[in-house]
């Protein structure tokens, strides 16, 4: 779901159980203005009938803001770009002797930028994987407008819609293409390798207007391999017209989004605003945005205030974006708020059956959260850095490469994660 649509659903939802919901204000935990327990509201319209701040006490703080939250920065909770991955190493065998040969030192990856390699410790058990300029993915989002109700067909082969893997047989700078077609919200979202995401940040304005040549031949020529005009949707299987003969058709069928219309992480570095496409909406938004992924996380997700005169602490939990950054594609965000949500429930049943929560039963409960987002960040770190880096796929911690031998698009799967840090560094038989 849009942030939007979320939002509406939770305000609906929260007055109908009864619960109180303040729009417009903005919270913050400032000790110079409210007392020690309590969180500051202030109203952004500032206007004269309403109070320019209010001091809320509070037992329990759920900030959930997103990733540029207000109330995680006043509570001094910092929100850390993470850049190694951690790969698990065989106990023996020549997984691990290769490991030994490679440790400390620094390789070139197969589709742009190095990496080196180190023993996390003398165990040898596990691997940190550090590139030197950072673990990030470069994607292009790109909004369509809707004919008729409908988003753009799929183009149909052997009977099922191209599967998101597809046109990375076809696009070598391409990864996966995903498809995000429902509520007529018709976007699509590309995911390139380093070297993709090079030609697309050196690709030079046509004509000194905001639209820029390779970007939008790649996007024309996926749109084409994906997607079948509007004269094809009853047969895309058949189709032999193309979705976008010309660069004008594309941006014909490109829907310009309201102004902050596309929700982007105060993560992702370099957002660049390329066309505004010719859709029905006359928002001052764009239709495609290209913009690099990072993966951040907050260092405390479960915190406490102490107070004085042997009061009981005030808790704090961090949730939702505000608390790890949430890759498109890997349903994190989702997974990250179903999995929070217990924590939650956990912590409120402890405040609920005693005067205060025990600290070793703060410090089980900061434990838990701590694992449980470490363990999100190194989910999406390794899918970033195999496919971004190595032009793999993952899917559920394995990681798999195009059969080139295959007719069908099929992939091939590493036994280990090694073995395809191996195949990723070049020079490498």
């Amino acid at each position: 779901l849009r942030c939007q649509e979320l939002e509406r659903f939770l305000y609906r939802a929260l007055r109908l159980l009864g619960g109180q919901v303040w729009r417009g204000w903005q919270g913050s935990y400032d000790g110079a203005t409210c007392e020690p327990g309590h969180v500051r509201a202030q109203h952004v319209s500032g206007s004269g009938s309403i109070p320019p701040s209010v001091c809320l006490p509070f037992d329990l703080l759920v900030v959930a803001d997103g990733a540029r939250s207000h109330v995680r920065g006043s509570l001094g909770v910092p929100y850390e770009v993470h850049s190694s991955l951690r790969l698990d190493l065989p106990d023996e065998g020549p997984l691990q002797q290769w490991v030994v040969q490679h440790h400390n030192k620094t390789m070139e990856s197969r589709f742009g930028g190095d990496f080196t390699i180190k023993f996390e410790d003398d165990t040898r058990q596990t691997v940190t994987v550090t590139p030197s300029s950072g673990i990030s993915q470069t994607t292009l989002i790109a909004n369509f407008k809707t004919k008729l109700g409908h988003c753009p067909a799929i183009r149909i082969e052997h009977g099922e819609e191209l599967d998101p893997f597809d046109a990375g047989f076809v696009f070598p700078d391409v990864t996966t293409v995903f498809k995000r077609f429902y509520f007529e919200y018709c976007e699509m979202q590309i995911l390139v390798t380093r070297e993709g995401s090079e030609k697309l940040r050196s690709a030079a304005p046509v004509a000194g207007q905001q639209k820029n040549l390779h970007i939008l031949e790649l996007l024309r020529d996926v749109s084409n391999f994906l997607l079948v005009p509007e004269s094809c949707r009853e047969s895309p299987g058949a189709c032999a017209e193309q979705f976008a003969p010309t660069r004008a058709a594309l941006l014909e069928n490109l829907e310009t989004m309201p102004a902050g219309g596309l929700s982007v992480s105060a993560e992702s570095r370099g957002v660049r605003n390329v066309a505004a496409g010719q859709g029905s909406r006359n928002g001052s938004g764009y239709a495609v945005r290209v913009f690099d992924i990072q993966i951040a996380a907050a260092s405390t997700i479960l915190g406490w205030q102490e107070l004085p005169l042997r009061s009981p602490a005030k808790a704090f939990f961090v949730a939702g974006d505000a608390s790890v950054t949430a890759h498109y594609r890997l349903g994190v965000g989702a997974n990250n708020g179903f999995a929070s949500s217990v924590e939650l429930i956990d912590i409120v049943r402890s405040m609920m059956t005693q005067e205060a929560i025990p600290p070793d039963r703060l410090e089980e409960l900061a434990i838990r959260s701590r694992a449980r987002v470490a363990t999100l960040v190194q989910k999406q770190l390794f899918a970033m850095f195999f496919e971004a880096m190595c032009g793999m796929i993952t899917f559920k911690g394995d990681v798999y490469y195009q059969n080139p031998e295959s007719p069908s698009r099929s992939f091939l799967m590493f036994e280990n994660p090694i073995e395809a840090l191996i195949a990723c560094a070049r020079g490498l038989e």
